[in-house]
C-alpha cells in the first residue's frame, strides 16, 4: 500500500488525493472489507492498472528505500512521527498531554486558550521496570 500511495503523489502531486485513498481504506477496513485499493481507486477517480504497475516497479522500491532514508535523516523513529518546531516530540503516544505541552512551548508570541489553562498531571512510563508514575507539575516536563 505505501508503493501504490507514493506512486499516487508521485503522478498526482496531491496530498488530498492520497488522503482521501487513505480514508477510503479506513473507512472501508472499519466495516470490514480489506483489498479494497481498487475499488477505492474507482470511487476517487484514479487509474488503479496504472498506480498498480507503478506500485510493483522497481522504481517504486526506489521510492521507498528514498523516503525510508529521507525520514531517518531526519530522526524518524516510527510512525507516525511529530515534530513541533523542528523538534520530535517523544511520549505524546502515551498520553497527549506531552503534545500537548510541547505545542504549547513552542509558541514564541501570545499563546491559545488551551495553553492558558493548567495542563493535567502527565502520566509517563518508566520503561526501565514497566511501573508507572505521575509527574505532578507539567511544567516540570523540560
Amino acid at each position: 500500500m505505501q508503493a501504490y500511495q507514493l506512486c499516487l503523489l508521485q503522478q498526482s502531486h496531491d496530498v488530498w488525493a492520497m488522503k482521501a485513498l487513505m480514508d477510503c481504506h479506513l473507512t472501508k477496513a472499519e466495516q470490514g472489507y480489506y483489498n479494497v485499493t481498487a475499488e477505492c481507486a474507482a470511487e476517487l477517480g484514479l487509474d488503479h492498472a496504472t498506480l498498480e504497475r507503478c506500485a510493483q516497479s522497481d522504481a517504486a522500491v526506489e521510492m521507498l528505500q528514498k523516503q525510508f532514508l529521507i525520514g531517518v535523516d531526519r530522526g524518524i523513529i516510527g510512525t507516525p512521527s511529530v515534530f513541533v518546531n523542528g523538534n520530535m516530540s517523544f511520549g505524546w503516544y502515551e498520553n497527549r498531554t506531552v503534545l500537548l505541552q510541547d505545542i504549547c512551548d513552542a509558541y514564541g508570541g501570545a499563546k491559545p486558550r488551551g495553553c492558558k489553562t493548567p495542563l493535567p498531571p502527565v502520566l509517563i512510563s518508566a520503561r526501565s521496570n514497566k511501573s508507572r508514575c505521575l509527574l505532578q507539575d507539567p511544567a516540570r516536563l523540560g
